[in-house]
């Protein structure tokens, strides 16, 4: 079945507001906007990012202005940071955009908050995140970036943790408020407005806050080699397994060049759809896992492939087995059906993010976030349905050839060590879950 590669045209509207890219979508099926705001903020390493997690509760959380304003005018405003920006979330009346981007940029400008309430949001996100730091993905995902990426950084740290952020100094979090600026940032307007009225509303409340850009920070060096880690969790039920490929060149697939395109393909037929190789094999054929499946993380300096699967205990050196020869089988190539299939699905997928305010926005907050321009979103659609054999092969192959990353979560008291087998030519390191 071939996907309709068709998509209703959208009144939109993009403007630069100081080296702010401010772009703006009419969908009007609901009175309603969805907004996306993405700001730079100085992440060098791990004390970074967790500064900007705090940074985002204390400007923005249940006890910020802007919360409580927003919640007044009947919408929902939310917001957290990644590894590059701090990302503000908003969904609220069309009426009352105007006094949303107000307070938004109200709690930018606003002067740093006191220490008090800095030690206060460190201290009830370090307690927050204690009840899910043993949680088998998180320490399993945590342990399989820190490993790809290197300990010091700041990719290696999706969540930060209770043990980072409990470290904080105010000082540090309110350095990185002081860091925060529109310039080389974007924000994603989708809703019941008018594009160029609500650009105009960007530029009047925002466009005042772009200070001097943020330099980006260079990665550290990537990690060489595989690493395989198994970790020793008393009582599971099953064993919880995560692999990280860091991808060749960093900005490999955060552009419109085919290469791009290619990788967010590949990782559909490896294991992103419920057709997928890794769920045909691992759960259909042999019924090892809960799932298996695969998501290509694309971010602003790096780009990165992960397994994630579930499986049982006591097929655990089988599965591990099984989900290498998967992955190595990747360098045979991938067949014109699954070209065709895996495209139209990538393609499909953007075209129906269309339909939806909040799909759409999130969509576009993320093209923009990696320095895309809006209109390349819609070129997607053909770009993705018409990857060529060749460039989704070259990418299956250096798929296959990678330098994996493995983790394993689980009871090795249950499990037989001898019976897992090298990946990547490198054996298993044994480590506890930290307490």
């Amino acid at each position: 079945m071939t996907a309709v590669r068709t998509r209703r045209h959208l009144d939109s509207h993009t403007a630069d507001a100081g080296g702010f890219t401010a772009h703006a979508v009419r969908l009007a099926t609901v009175p309603l906007v969805e907004v996306r705001l993405r700001l730079p903020m100085p992440m060098p390493g791990p004390r970074g990012v967790a500064a900007a997690e705090v940074a985002a509760e204390v400007l923005f959380g249940h006890a910020a202005p802007a919360r409580a304003e927003s919640a007044r005018r009947g919408g929902y405003l939310v917001a957290a940071a990644d590894q590059d920006h701090l990302c503000v979330a908003a969904t609220a009346p069309a009426a009352a955009l105007a006094a949303l981007l107000r307070e938004i940029g109200s709690a930018i400008d606003r002067p740093a908050p006191g220490r008090d309430a800095v030690r206060a949001a460190i201290h009830d996100l370090s307690e927050a995140g204690r009840a899910g730091a043993d949680d088998p993905d998180v320490v399993a995902t945590a342990t399989a970036l820190r490993s790809a990426y290197g300990d010091a950084s700041p990719y290696a740290y999706e969540w930060p943790g209770p043990e980072l952020i409990g470290t904080l100094s105010p000082d540090e979090v309110l350095a990185g408020c002081s860091g925060i600026t529109t310039a080389g940032g974007s924000i994603a307007i989708v809703g019941d407005v008018v594009p160029q009225d609500a650009v105009g509303l960007v530029e009047q409340f925002l466009g005042h806050l772009g200070r001097a850009p943020v330099p980006v920070p260079a990665l550290p060096p990537a990690v060489t080699g595989s690493r395989n880690i198994a970790v020793h969790r008393p009582g599971a039920a099953q064993t919880t397994l995560r692999r990280v490929l860091v991808v060749p060149h960093d900005r490999r697939g955060t552009g419109r060049a085919t290469d791009g395109a290619a990788w967010r393909v590949c990782d559909l037929v490896f294991g992103g759809q419920p057709s997928s190789r890794l769920a045909r094999t691992l759960r259909e054929d042999h019924g090892y896992a809960y799932i298996a499946r695969s998501r290509l993380v694309r971010r602003p300096r790096a780009t990165d492939l992960r397994i994630i699967t579930d499986v049982g205990l006591s097929v655990t050196a089988e599965a591990v087995t099984l989900l290498d020869e998967v992955t190595r089988s990747m360098a045979e190539g991938v067949t014109d059906t699954e070209r065709t299939v895996a495209g139209d699905f990538a393609a499909g997928a953007v075209v129906m993010s269309h339909g939806g305010q909040s799909d759409l926005a999130g969509l576009l907050s993320q093209e923009l976030g990696l320095g895309r321009a809006a209109h390349a979103v819609d070129d997607d659609v053909s770009l993705l349905a018409g990857v060529t054999q060749c460039a989704l092969d070259a990418s299956a192959r250096q798929l296959a050839a990678g330098h994996w990353h493995t983790v394993l979560v689980s009871d090795l008291d249950r499990i037989d060590g001898g019976t897992l087998p090298a990946l990547g030519g490198a054996g298993w390191t044994v480590a506890a879950v930290e307490s």
